[in-house]
């Protein structure tokens, strides 16, 4: 494994013995790939990986000291790594800076014997292994037999345990948990439930997973530990009667239908973020009996003891309309503008949803991007990775379209830069715009938003903020975006100013992250004025799935709901009612100010 990877890096830099000052492979020679790499480091090697460490996880949060120390001293453990969820939250987890992970297959058979349709994969285990590989050459990893014998050893010694095990697979489930119950290990659970998704976190002080499901009987038909596992936590009679009562088959028969792969993105950032918390002693989701259910038909945080059925079969979900409903969709345009954090991970969203749920439908992306990658940008850019440094963004990520798109997606990559005289160009024909541009590129996202307004075209703007992600839908019938943000494109204020502008109005005020994101240590991370802030890969995915999930509801002329959203995984969430005060009103100059002497630029 480790003698490919290294094959791929050198070949990556090969042919450049001097290479220039602003070259980004200068980063690390090949001799120091090498060692990153070896399987029996040497003393030097400490101050590689940290030096490897810093650069790739610089702009991670760092919520409290020694953040670091405890991430890569962790062990998580991830059953049903295979799984789309389970894929994505190992790629988060290694984006976040996990030094050690724990993977198996547990429930792979289990879940194919049931003919689920929804169980989708990435990929086998070694696959997993050699990606996880190529975004952090010094991370720990060992893969587990996909066994029940197997579980208390896969178990015994993790900091955690990630079960993304799909729905179909609930026999394999009764092991994994009581062997973390029995290790005193914590258990995060996640499951996706047609434009939705539910996670719990069980403590091993707290209820069992037995206690709060109801009893698990082995020999229990199929379909009720499916309807079961789907239903989560049910310490009421609502939640026993969705699982056991007339509602069992159609809970149980939904529940197997193929998720959206945006809900399966929001539910792995919901993981990772949760399995973040629970490492370094931060705030996070409630334990059990309590779960949170994340709506993305509605944008909302959903927190309860029971699962109720109006939350996830919504008749506006794209998973559960008719095919039919998906005919709009044809010979329509997105264009992505940026590839960056956002644009990157919403790009593939788009492609991978309508290649799960219409594959026969042909529309167009315009992928809008003149950057290439560089080392940092593996922490929290999809496509960036140690093989791809150097490489045009619109052209790794036209690579992964073509693989995970539908068969009639056009790709139509465009290698630009934004400006005043392209602009007009690049909405030509476009149906629904995603202003993904760098979040300290106010300017030219005024001029974007506005030119789309000026065009009619609704555009989609959703960021990450602190640990969750806020923003909404903007149609062409509402308020302006000059208006809206007070980021009128002619006029001559600061990059800092447009910035705090654009984040209080999608955030409303001062926001649920600035509870946290106002205070030390992370508020010296802060320096807006040379374009630096911290970030998170689970934020990052999250509002990437909320943006995705909202384009394509325009794209499908679906109801779109008429506010603005702020979830935070660590405070819960909020929402209001689009159009929002503009700031001109006197208590959003306020507001503004207090924001702007928060985070005075550093001098």
């Amino acid at each position: 494994m480790a003698a490919a990877s290294l094959a791929v890096l050198l070949g990556a830099v090969e042919a450049r013995a001097q290479p220039p000052e602003d070259d980004p492979q200068a980063a690390f020679t090949q001799e120091e790939i090498a060692a990153l790499l070896s399987e029996t480091p040497s003393p030097a090697s400490a101050d590689l990986v940290a030096r490897f460490r810093g650069l790739i996880f610089e702009r991670n949060i760092r919520f409290i000291p020694g953040q670091d120390a405890r991430l890569q001293q962790a062990v998580v453990a991830i059953a049903g790594g295979t799984t789309e969820v389970g894929w994505l939250a190992a790629e988060l987890l290694v984006r976040l800076g996990v030094g050690a992970l724990r993977v198996t297959e547990l429930g792979q058979d289990e879940a194919e014997d049931a003919r689920v349709a929804g169980a989708r994969r990435r990929g086998s285990i070694p696959e997993l292994v050699a990606y996880l590989r190529e975004l952090n050459p010094t991370l720990r990893i060992e893969v587990h037999d996909a066994t029940p014998r197997d579980v208390p050893a896969f178990v015994k010694g993790a900091s955690l345990v990630i079960d993304a095990l799909h729905v179909g697979a609930p026999r394999s489930q009764l092991p994994l948990h009581q062997a973390a119950r029995a290790a005193r290990v914590p258990i995060i659970e996640g499951r996706t439930l047609g434009d939705g998704a539910r996670i719990v976190r069980y403590e091993p002080d707290g209820p069992s997973r037995d206690q709060v499901m109801g009893p698990y009987a082995r020999d229990a038909d199929p379909m009720t530990l499916i309807a079961r596992a789907a239903a989560g936590p049910m310490p009421d009679q609502w939640g026993h009667y969705l699982a056991t009562g007339p509602r069992r088959a159609a809970m149980a028969q939904a529940a197997l239908k193929p998720s959206a792969p945006t809900a399966e993105a929001g539910l792995a950032a919901l993981l990772a973020d949760a399995a973040l918390a629970r490492i370094v002693g931060l705030p996070g989701l409630p334990p059990a009996p309590k779960l949170t259910f994340l709506d993305l038909t509605e944008a909302r945080f959903h927190t309860g003891t029971a699962l109720r059925p109006e939350l996830w079969m919504n008749p506006a979900a794209l998973t559960y309309a008719p095919a039919e409903s998906w005919a709009p969709l044809e010979g329509k345009i997105a264009g992505v503008i940026g590839l960056g954090a956002i644009g990157g991970r919403v790009s593939v969203l788009l492609a991978e949803t309508a290649a799960a749920l219409a594959p026969d439908r042909s529309w167009g992306l315009r992928l809008v991007d003149g950057d290439k990658y560089d080392w940092p940008n593996i922490q929290r850019q999809l496509g960036a990775t140690t093989s791809t440094i150097g490489r045009p963004k619109v052209e790794v990520l036209a690579e992964l379209l073509k693989a995970r798109g539908p068969r009639g997606l056009d790709v139509d990559a465009r290698r630009v830069m934004l400006d005043a005289q392209n602009l007009g160009s690049l909405l030509e024909g476009v149906s629904v715009v995603v202003p993904a541009l760098d979040v300290f590129a106010e300017g030219e996202r005024a001029r974007l938003c506005e030119e789309a307004g000026t065009r009619g075209l609704p555009f989609v703007d959703y960021g990450p903020f602190g640990r969750g992600a806020a923003g909404g839908v903007f149609p062409p019938e509402g308020e302006r975006w000059s208006t809206l943000t007070g980021n009128a494109p002619e006029e001559g204020m600061s990059d800092v100013e447009r910035l705090l502008r654009h984040s209080l109005m999608l955030s409303g005020g001062l926001g649920l992250h600035l509870g946290y994101m106002g205070k030390e240590p992370i508020r010296s991370q802060i320096d807006i004025e040379n374009g630096r802030a911290p970030s998170l890969a689970s934020s990052i995915v999250l509002a990437a799935a909320l943006t995705a999930h909202r384009a394509l509801q325009l794209l499908t002329n679906r109801p779109v709901p008429s506010h603005l959203s702020q979830l935070d995984p660590s405070v819960g969430g909020r929402t209001r009612i689009y159009p929002p005060r503009s700031n001109s009103a006197l208590d959003r100059w306020a507001l503004l100010r207090l924001a702007m002497a928060r985070f005075k630029p550093k001098r």
